[in-house]
């Protein structure tokens, strides 16, 4: 929400209520808005949770060319409910880090070089309920020892597909590539030597790479 709003967690609703009241104010023109003015193809893929009291809080509604993604805050790796745009979309139980992931990869090999373009892509994972990748369904060796892990290997895999497809195309000395955390850790999540995790606003809730 600071990303897409330029505001602080203050002024948006820190406190992560459900999806119905979770919303963020309609007065305020987000990030996507801006860039749609000045020429941006934009799209967002993945976690939703930025409230939904009304079709006006939805990301097509706010600046977004394309937008799938689900709505909670949390919940299934495969049977949330998606949308896409202004519509649910067709029941697709894929599970979700591949679903985004493979949106995400062929909305740039489709995207004209010759214009600028914004994705929002946040994934689900490692959020819980921690559900391993299918691929980790019969293995127990390697990424697949470690849950956590073997969640973050498909993100990361697919941050080097689209690194791939971008350089591929010519667009990737011409891109700025952010990767970020949404907050610390909570449960068995470690912040050492910072203070907190999430749900807190000490640096260990807050201060993430």
């Amino acid at each position: 929400r600071s990303l897409l709003t330029g505001r602080l967690p203050l002024h948006h609703g820190e406190f992560l209520s459900g999806v119905q009241k979770d919303d963020m104010d309609t007065r305020w023109t987000w990030l996507s808005s801006k860039l749609k003015g000045a020429g941006y193809a934009t799209h967002w893929y993945g976690k939703g949770h930025t409230g939904y009291k009304s079709m006006a809080q939805l990301p097509a509604a706010n600046g977004f060319d394309a937008s799938v993604l689900f709505l909670e805050g949390s919940g299934s790796y495969t049977t949330l409910p998606r949308w896409n745009g202004t519509a649910p979309a067709a029941k697709n139980e894929t599970y979700s880090m591949n679903f985004f992931g493979d949106v995400a990869v062929a909305a740039v090999d489709q995207h004209p070089v010759t214009q600028p373009m914004f994705m929002y892509l946040p994934w689900q994972c490692v959020h819980v309920p921690v559900t391993p990748p299918p691929s980790c369904d019969n293995a127990t060796t390697g990424v697949c020892e470690d849950p956590l892990r073997s969640m973050l290997y498909v993100a990361d895999d697919y941050v080097g597909r689209l690194a791939d497809r971008l350089d591929a195309r010519g667009m990737w000395d011409n891109t700025l590539f952010v990767f970020s955390a949404d907050n610390g850790g909570v449960d068995t999540g470690n912040n050492y030597p910072l203070r907190g995790e999430k749900h807190t606003s000490w640096e260990g809730g807050m201060r993430v790479t």
